[in-house]
């Protein structure tokens, strides 16, 4: 079974253990987002030997390059050096209030007035709050891009701002990391325990908690040697490479099938 759902504590997570007893009994090994899903899958029953993190992968091939090019990746030799373009925060998703687009402009707002030089502000995506992103100053819309876009995007960027109030795990933020951007995520996220190490390669703040979001920003700006937390974004990002992704679920199979009782002939 694959499964995406972090551990919330609701009520309607507590039952379901109950109403999918006999459905969960034949399931022989769940693959889950991360951390937080595992929690999930150990409440529901499942041992630990029965849980392997990593359902999803972020496209190293199509991202890397982006590492290379600004010096953040040590595992590839960009002889061009090519070096990053101007400062700025990147957002990539949907434009819907669980995406935590009102804490993000509040706390955008406030960090221009903070710092004499802010940087701007890119998002890419589509949604109902688009019209107040484009009436937000220095906040550049890009709309819906394609994900063979992303990547140059992402060579102008220097941190990424990842907000929402709910989030199962989020491959956008881990094709961020991967591409050498630090990140300054929201513990709603599933991704974040899996990916950031705090004030080494980013920042995990509360949700729905614009004041954090504003001091992450300034944490980012500020920082001496971005440099340094680019590349180990990009070392944690690693471990959830498609190719990663490929051994992984190559190993679950075969574990399965090797372990598996025969089923006797009736």
């Amino acid at each position: 079974m694959g499964k995406d759902t972090p551990c919330m504590g609701t009520a309607k997570q507590r039952i379901s253990k109950l109403v999918r007893r006999a459905q969960l009994r034949h399931v022989d090994h769940v693959i889950t987002a991360g951390q937080r899903t595992s929690d999930y899958a150990r409440k529901l029953g499942f041992s630990s030997d029965q849980i392997t993190e990593g359902v999803y992968a972020w496209d190293e091939q199509l991202f890397r390059d982006v590492a290379a090019g600004r010096g953040t990746d040590a595992s590839v030799y960009n002889p061009k050096n090519t070096p990053p373009g101007p400062n700025s925060f990147l957002f990539v998703g949907r434009y819907v209030p669980e995406k935590g687009m009102a804490d993000l402009l509040d706390a955008y707002a406030r960090y221009r007035r903070t710092v004499a030089d802010p940087w701007p502000l890119t998002c890419c995506g589509t949604g109902p709050l688009a019209g107040q992103l484009r009436q937000a100053e220095r906040v550049q819309d890009r709309g819906f891009q394609a994900p063979d876009a992303i990547p140059a995007i992402m060579r102008q960027s220097e941190g990424f701002i990842f907000p929402s109030t709910y989030e199962p795990w989020g491959v956008a933020f881990a094709e961020a990391m991967g591409a050498g951007l630090p990140a300054i995520s929201t513990d709603a996220c599933g991704a974040a325990r899996d990916l950031i190490l705090h004030n080494q390669n980013g920042q995990i703040i509360p949700p729905s908690n614009p004041d954090a979001l504003l001091q992450g920003m300034l944490w980012l700006h500020h920082h001496p040697d971005r440099a340094s937390l680019g590349r180990e974004a990009s070392h944690q990002a690693q471990r959830f490479t498609t190719a990663k992704w490929a051994e992984r679920w190559h190993k679950v199979f075969t574990d399965l099938l090797e372990n598996r009782s025969p089923v006797s002939k009736q």
